[in-house]
């Protein structure tokens, strides 16, 4: 089912928190759904600095005959996980980086499944190398950019990846941010926000239990290919 939460319920638990349900509130909504996207902002960080795989998406550049040979890269990139070179629905490679000292190298060759080409993220593009002339696929692996929620916006629709009662650390962030603003003591919801960071990232680090971070049985995953490398 995924997060109920939306920005009003959120900003109503922020107004229980610091006792603004009165009739004139002391902060505008506009003013504590800021605080609320800025706390969401710094979990979108945690996740992506330290749990990519919950924010990952997909970006396909189909290549041509242009040179040189830089393509757009999506409009929310935040930050690339690593890029493909795809032969077929079964065949793909994966593709290495080349520095800026190296812009000059792999000028001759065409690329195939024995030579595939190179990238670099330049600006707002992907360049490659050699070029990889037409009609072949590259497909980007990359971690979004924070979106903001608006006024009428669910958790599940902005931010799918913050499970059901994560969206806390934003409301946390976001009264500490009020009571700060009345100059009020702010430290209990800053211990409430450390908190909720705490257990989050306690959550979110066994994901996949069945393959644990370790290596268990290195028999076993070598035998699962003849060639695994």
């Amino acid at each position: 089912m995924g997060n109920t939460a939306t920005a009003a319920t959120m900003e109503r638990r922020v107004r229980e928190l610091i006792d603004d349900l009165g009739a004139t509130p002391f902060n505008t909504s506009e003013t504590v759904l800021g605080w609320l996207n800025d706390g969401g902002c710094e979990l979108h960080l945690l996740f992506a600095t330290t749990y990519e795989d919950y924010l990952r998406e997909r970006f396909t550049i189909t290549t041509d005959a242009r040179e040189p040979p830089e393509y757009a890269l999506p409009d929310n990139l935040f930050k690339c996980l690593g890029v493909d070179w795809v032969i077929s629905t079964t065949d793909r490679r994966r593709m290495e980086k080349f520095s800026n000292a190296e812009r000059n190298t792999r000028q001759n060759g065409f690329p195939d499944r024995f030579l595939v080409p190179s990238y670099r993220l330049v600006g707002s593009q992907i360049e490659m190398i050699p070029a990889p002339g037409s009609n072949y696929t590259v497909e980007l692996f990359y971690v979004p950019q924070f979106k903001r929620l608006g006024s009428g916006d669910s958790v599940l629709d902005k931010w799918p990846y913050v499970m059901e009662g994560f969206e806390l650390f934003a409301v946390y962030h976001a009264a500490a941010e009020a009571l700060q603003r009345e100059e009020a003591d702010a430290r209990t919801m800053l211990a409430k926000k450390e908190q909720k960071r705490a257990e989050i990232v306690e959550a979110l680090q066994p994901r996949d239990a069945a393959e644990p971070w370790a290596v268990v049985d290195v028999e076993s995953v070598r035998e699962r290919e003849q060639w695994p490398w």
